[in-house]
């Protein structure tokens, strides 16, 4: 299969103006108003359709994209879409679209959808997770089937809820998924997608409605609440982290009753987390490497602490420290050697050193990547090769 990524989108921009709308619905004024004033998203702008540079090598593509509401899209303007024999297309509007229009590209009309269709709620984008309090909200990409009220989920994703923000919480999710369709492209080229999935729709919600004016006063509440405890917890407390010792296999905790006895590490004073434990076994001993953080100067270092048959731990020694901050120490062997690959994502790079007296003597071999800002560096050799895999921080905690 031949697909350049790149040159295969055509984006169909169809008007809104339904009654369904919250713009046209008196009951929803206060979202409206609260909407335009308060929703500043960075991810969401109105651009000219002449600067999409996925049309940009279509000729005949203009007349075709320009404001088209669904009643608007008749014969001829389907009869020119269908012989611009696109890949897919993408759709952003909020009504079903036409039957016709969704069997003329070859892989058929995408859409988002905020929710993961277990809730029928997928408008206001974003808004009734926080409203809810919900954990986490859903988005999916989908194709749609049958007459555009339903769709196949071609790529569903789960971000963290940003309860005391729906701007916040709309702008990570627009930005999660602004890459999917490419992701998806490279998917289909690869064989991971059939062309045809019609058969396996499920229905999407069918309008788009706002929360009423009594909801939004219930919300505008809830939200000031949330930040009240916010600001309460940030001044006044701190989360304490801590390195523990189960004596059971990993498994264990997928059972929900399980009920892990732990062995605390000692803390050296208030005020000091730990985490990101990493071992190495030597027979009855474990030699764990974490990460120590001192909230008063907010910067973590490296330590060591040795623990004999599970049980009793000896005195923890710093033994990595840097002028920047240090975590995640991942650990792992290679031809005899040890190798730790810690977090030091304000120095811009991933680099690698290696025990020349493990735990206490490290020298610094290479970097394995630069100019990146990247948490929890993770190493692993898998079919003859080695990988690396990280979570950039200057493109969001959940840009993998």
């Amino acid at each position: 299969m031949s697909m350049k990524l790149g040159t295969l989108v055509q984006i169909i921009r169809f008007d809104n103006s339904s009654k369904n709308e919250p713009e046209a619905d008196h009951r929803s004024v206060l979202f409206n108003t609260y909407s335009k004033i308060f929703v500043r998203s960075r991810q969401k702008q109105l651009v000219p359709v002449d600067s999409l540079y996925s049309i940009s090598s279509t000729s005949n593509s203009d007349d075709i994209i320009e404001n088209m509401g669904t009643e608007q899209i008749g014969p001829s303007k389907v009869t020119k879409l269908r012989e611009l024999n696109l890949d897919f297309a993408l759709d952003f509007g909020a009504s079903p679209l036409p039957e016709n229009l969704l069997a003329i590209h070859r892989f058929g009309v995408w859409s988002f959808r905020n929710d993961d269709g277990t809730r029928n709620r997928a408008s206001p984008d974003c808004f009734w997770q926080v409203y809810n309090g919900d954990h986490v909200t859903g988005i999916v990409l989908e194709r749609l089937t049958g007459t555009g009220d339903s769709g196949t989920r071609m790529w569903q994703g789960y971000l963290k809820t940003i309860r005391g923000s729906y701007s916040k919480n709309l702008d990570q999710a627009l930005s999660a998924c602004v890459s999917w369709p490419a992701q998806t492209c490279i998917r289909i080229r690869n064989g991971g997608v059939e062309s045809s999935t019609a058969d396996r729709g499920v229905a999407r919600p069918r309008f788009y409605r706002g929360p009423s004016n009594l909801q939004m006063l219930v919300f505008l509440v809830k939200t000031l609440k949330r930040r009240i405890e916010t600001f309460y917890r940030v001044s006044f407390r701190y989360t304490s982290w801590n390195v523990g010792i189960v004596q059971a296999p990993i498994s264990a905790f997928l059972t929900s009753s399980f009920k892990p006895t732990i062995r605390w590490l000692p803390q050296s004073r208030k005020g000091h987390i730990q985490a990101d434990p990493f071992g190495r076994s030597d027979g009855h001993r474990v030699t764990v490497l974490f990460e120590r953080l001192d909230y008063l100067h907010r910067k973590g270092m490296i330590c060591a602490v040795e623990v004999e048959d599970y049980a009793s731990f000896g005195d923890p020694k710093v033994v990595m420290e840097l002028p920047v901050h240090m975590s995640y120490p991942f650990l792992f062997q290679h031809a005899g050697e040890t190798y730790c690959v810690p977090e030091t994502n304000q120095a811009r790079e991933i680099s690698i050193y290696r025990a020349l007296e493990f735990p206490t003597r490290w020298i610094k071999v290479g970097h394995l990547l630069d100019n990146v800002r990247a948490i929890d560096a993770t190493v692993f050799q898998h079919d003859n090769r080695w990988w690396l895999t990280f979570t950039d921080r200057e493109k969001g905690g959940d840009a993998n």
